[in-house]
């Protein structure tokens, strides 16, 4: 037998082993149809029709893909909005999420920072923004029907803290996926607290426009300077 055909062989055994025991779970249900199309194009790469298919139930449904995308958001930053631009293209449906935490205290309300997120996101027509409070973010994505959270790395500390915050997720909830996107270096350094340093010395107000939505920027101009 070739390598292909022992190949062929061995995924067909692989998919009839998933698909005979009648799965329910996605996750199984995947890679059967992974499994199938490898039988079928043993060597041919996937396609984007291919991996939007995959996504399909054994019922001919397709699994939502919603995604979860929480921050204090205090305020809005240019970092963050590449973050949703990449995660409404991976998704189909993004929930922009403002946590409240008690403990911390923000320069803009609860209120302001939906509005602004709302003002930078009109475009975009998978997304909602949300508010939840009180609540690990992996428990309020169960509770709306999330399976993927994403977050954003920039640097090895993050990279820390968010790795062992996957784990935590993953044994509260397995069945949601942790999605780690790496900004690029225009942005790997830019962050609320960063943009708020800048404010006071002369000069600050054309510093920090290369950081915001410009629908931020004049609210931050608003509250620091104001006429």
């Amino acid at each position: 037998m070739t390598k292909a055909g022992f190949l062929s062989a061995f995924l067909a055994s692989c998919t009839r082993m998933i698909c005979n025991h009648d799965v329910k779970d996605a996750k199984a249900r995947r890679s059967a149809a992974f499994l199938a199309h490898c039988n079928k194009n043993a060597f041919t790469p996937l396609t984007l029709h291919d991996t939007v298919a995959m996504a399909h139930t054994s019922k001919g449904k397709r699994e939502l893909k919603r995604a979860v995308y929480a921050g204090s958001f205090d305020p809005v930053t240019n970092g963050h909005l590449w973050m949703i631009r990449e995660a409404v293209e991976l998704f189909d449906e993004l929930i922009v999420a403002v946590g409240v935490n008690p403990e911390k205290h923000c320069t803009f309300s609860v209120d302001e920072r939906v509005e602004m997120l709302r003002a930078v996101t009109r475009g975009f027509n998978k997304l909602r923004v949300d508010v939840f409070e009180n609540q690990f973010l992996v428990n309020y994505a169960q509770s709306i029907g999330a399976n993927y959270i994403i977050r954003g790395i920039r640097t090895a500390s993050d990279y820390e803290y968010e790795r062992t915050m996957r784990y935590i997720n993953s044994d509260l909830h397995p069945d949601i996926t942790t999605i780690f996107l790496l900004p690029p270096r225009e942005y790997a350094e830019v962050s609320s607290t960063m943009v708020k340093g800048l404010v006071g010395p002369r000069g600050w107000q054309n510093m920090i426009r290369q950081y915001l939505p410009e629908p931020v920027y004049r609210k931050l101009i608003a509250m620091y300077q104001p006429e």
